[in-house]
Order: structure tokens, then C-alpha cells, then sequence
């Protein structure tokens, strides 16, 4: 994690998720990516994976995501997991590399964003991360203020064995990382049809949960 953003690091990555490139809460392309190249150059990383959901609309691809493509592609290696927003990104192949909704391997991590069950390759894995639940949490009542949270926690071996079934190689322990979105969030708890198969009750194990503010305070 980078404490403070709502940005992870593995190794040679820096990762993030939901940017929702043209939604009504997302600031332009120029300023997105320069918010993600500052991040970069930060932390001195050249490979650059996006969770699924970088762009708001859901068919067509929108001018500015092609834009923040070009622009981050031609600096970074870019990495991109489908989202269910992200139709027609591959017309983009040549400024970074796309993967299916099932996601793919990073240096041994596991990463889609979170909408479709994961690659079987992803079941070896001890980490998967994950987008697309938008986590956050809200903290009174009477003046109610939401805080983007990460939320991490075990996956249930005989819940992935049931879906799977009995020829697929699943690690016994593997642990699920809900990242926060680059934009809005969701309440988590909250909206359980959003959330994605892996965030599940039947998969994902609750009482497992540890949930962080994106200042690294420990919050359950």
C-alpha cells in the first residue's frame, strides 16, 4: 500500500483500480494522469497495472480513456485487467497489454478487478487483489462522513472448491485484497450484488476482515 493513496506496490508495480475515467466525480484525463505519473516517479516504478474500470462508460471506448492510455503507455509499461466497464480497450494494444476479466499473474500476485471469478492460474497465488467493490466505510450519524478503506481477508477453500469443482489446483491459503477506487467508493457491507463473486459471504471470510483507512489506521 502507499499510505495516504488509494494505490498498492508489488515489487515493480504500482497498482490501482476504478479510475471510472468520464464519470461524473472523475476529474479530466490531463489531471488523472498526472496524478498517477506523480505517483510513479515517486515511487520510482516503471510498470503500471490498472484493475479493471478505467473508463465510465461501459461499451464503446470514450476519447479520454484513449488519451490516458497513450499518454501513461508511452512512459510506463501499462498493464490492464478488464473491467465491466471496459469494452473495446484492446484498439489500445499497442500502448499497453490487456487482460481478460479473469485477470492474470504479477510476479507471482494474483490480479483482476473483481467482477468475474478469477483465472484458474490465480488460485496458486497467496494473494489476489482486487478492485471493483469500491470499498469505504461511514463514520456517524448525524454528520456522516465516508473514508475510502482496503479490506483483507481469507478466501474460503471449500467455497472456491465447490465453484471450481475437484480438477483444479486451489492453494489452501489464499488471502483477498479489496482495493480502494481511484474515484468514489461503496460502503463496505453494503450493495452485497456489487460487490463481486469473491467478496461473497460463501467465499469471502468475514470474520477474517481487517480494514484500513488509507492513512494505514487499523479500523477492524
Amino acid at each position: 500500500m502507499i499510505w495516504g493513496e488509494p494505490a498498492a506496490i508489488w515489487k515493480g508495480w504500482l497498482i490501482l483500480a476504478d479510475i471510472h475515467l468520464g464519470g461524473r466525480a472523475s476529474p479530466g484525463w490531463e489531471a488523472t494522469a498526472g496524478v498517477i505519473r506523480g505517483m510513479m516517479l515517486s515511487e520510482r516504478k516503471k510498470k503500471l497495472l490498472i484493475l479493471g474500470d478505467l473508463k465510465a462508460g461501459y461499451t464503446g471506448t470514450e476519447p479520454d480513456a484513449g488519451r490516458l492510455i497513450r499518454s501513461l503507455g508511452s512512459e510506463f509499461d501499462l498493464h490492464i485487467t478488464k473491467g465491466n466497464h471496459d469494452g473495446n480497450l484492446e484498439k489500445y494494444g499497442a500502448y499497453c497489454t490487456v487482460y481478460g476479466p479473469g485477470g492474470g499473474v504479477f510476479d507471482g500476485l494474483g490480479a483482476l478487478h473483481g467482477h468475474a471469478w478469477p483465472s484458474e492460474e490465480l488460485l496458486g497465488c497467496s494473494t489476489i487483489i482486487m478492485g471493483h467493490s469500491h470499498p469505504k466505510v461511514v463514520f456517524g450519524r448525524e454528520f456522516r462522513q465516508a473514508e475510502k478503506v482496503w479490506v483483507i481477508g481469507r478466501l474460503s477453500y471449500a467455497g472456491l472448491r465447490r465453484h471450481y469443482g475437484d480438477g483444479v489446483r486451489i492453494r489452501r491459503v489464499i488471502e483477498a485484497v479489496s482495493m480502494p477506487s481511484f474515484c468514489a467508493g461503496t460502503p463496505y457491507g453494503e450493495g452485497e450484488t456489487a460487490l463481486g463473486p469473491l467478496m461473497r459471504e460463501d467465499i469471502f471470510i468475514r470474520k477474517s476482515a481487517r480494514i484500513y483507512l488509507l492513512n494505514g489506521t487499523r479500523i477492524q
